[in-house]
């Protein structure tokens, strides 16, 4: 009979033994052999939103469980802002199993789907990496080109960037190649050398990165300079009720201000990159879709969230604050299967604006 050669991995059982019963830390910062400040830390001065008063009173919840209505409330008012350093963590003999990180009792998550306590070993063994990717970017792609892509150029830096092995996003792999960044995939693995950068704050350090990445995907611009743009939401989100019940009335009107219509179930990300290259105003409903923006509208430009009222999130305007973009939003209201934006409040909101893009 042909032998299988299969091998267990416990890592994943041991760690839960050493945390339950031991009490032993999970975090990868308690595991490191060495900490260092890559960044310091800074301050700035975030700009208030661009809304109209009855825009916040229409808010019934935010109904997402990381932010809570007072956090929603600061973003938008501005204010002074400490940001975090970026930190680096060196770890030796680490196993990526599953998509988590174990080396001991520690246990740091990269992946969203569960863990297998028992399950096949490892399948190479890599001497030292830099892990250029984050949870939440493995899970919400707003959080993979703002979070993921600028964390990448900081790893490059640092080392051989690696990145935890996931089914892509569908626009994910062209992205990489319109911006230079060409991902290693693990799964699987033993490092005998790992830094971990702790990337949270949106420092200057940031700031330089991000600008990075707009010069490289301004490289693919085309000769169009559309000055507005609007974005749609996936059918994936629409079904979800997340994409305003008027949708064809709000498009109609769009198009008749001069819009373009951007579908990102239709276009690939090079399509999408030349109709938003150099706009002046982006409009969408919120959600991870907007990030198409990021890095393709004009410089000084301005990102328009129609908000649903039980779904205050605006995680934009951390992103537009470090860009030196322009954020402004109004919100919709209650309608029977999700919500509706009313034309009027959408006309008010761009005029105000279109005075400051």
């Amino acid at each position: 009979m042909a032998s299988t050669n299969f091998r267990m991995n416990i890592s994943p059982l041991k760690s839960l033994v050493l945390r339950r019963i031991l009490r032993r830390s999970r975090a990868y910062q308690d595991h490191c052999e060495r900490k260092w400040t890559i960044a310091p830390g800074d301050t700035s001065l975030s700009p208030p939103a661009i809304y109209f008063e009855d825009d916040l009173a229409r808010v019934a919840t935010t109904d997402v469980g990381d932010t809570t209505y007072e956090i929603e409330v600061s973003r938008i008012k501005g204010g002074r802002r400490e940001h975090r350093p970026t930190l680096g963590y060196a770890l030796r003999d680490v196993e990526l199993i599953d998509g988590v990180l174990y080396r001991g009792a520690m246990q740091e998550r990269f992946v969203g789907q569960r863990r297998r306590l028992i399950g096949p070993d490892v399948r190479d063994t890599v001497d030292s990496g830099a892990l250029a990717c984050t949870l939440y970017g493995g899970i919400y792609f707003a959080h993979w080109m703002a979070d993921d892509l600028s964390l990448h150029l900081a790893a490059e830096a640092h080392g051989n960037p690696i990145v935890v092995e996931r089914k892509a996003y569908f626009h994910e792999p062209e992205y990489c190649g319109l911006m230079n960044i060409a991902p290693v995939l693990k799964s699987r693995t033993r490092f005998s050398h790992l830094m971990v950068i702790d990337d949270v704050g949106q420092n200057s350090f940031k700031r330089e990165r991000y600008r990075e990445l707009r010069t490289r995907l301004s490289e693919s611009f085309g000769s169009t300079r559309n000055r507005f743009v609007y974005i749609r939401r996936g059918m994936m989100q629409a079904s979800a009720g997340r994409s305003p019940t008027n949708s064809e009335e709000l498009e109609s009107f769009l198009v008749g201000q001069g819009f373009v219509i951007v579908d990102p179930d239709r276009q690939s990300a090079k399509e999408i990159v030349e109709s938003i290259g150099g706009a002046r105003l982006v409009v969408g409903v919120e959600g991870s879709h907007m990030a198409h923006a990021l890095f393709s509208i004009g410089d000084g430009g301005g990102i328009c969230i129609l908000q649903p009222p039980n779904r205050f999130v605006n995680l934009f305007k951390d992103y537009t604050d470090c860009l030196d973009l322009h954020y402004g939003f109004t919100t919709g209201v209650e309608a029977p299967s999700g919500f509706s934006v009313k034309v009027e409040h959408l006309e008010r909101i761009l005029q105000k604006m279109d005075r400051v893009c």
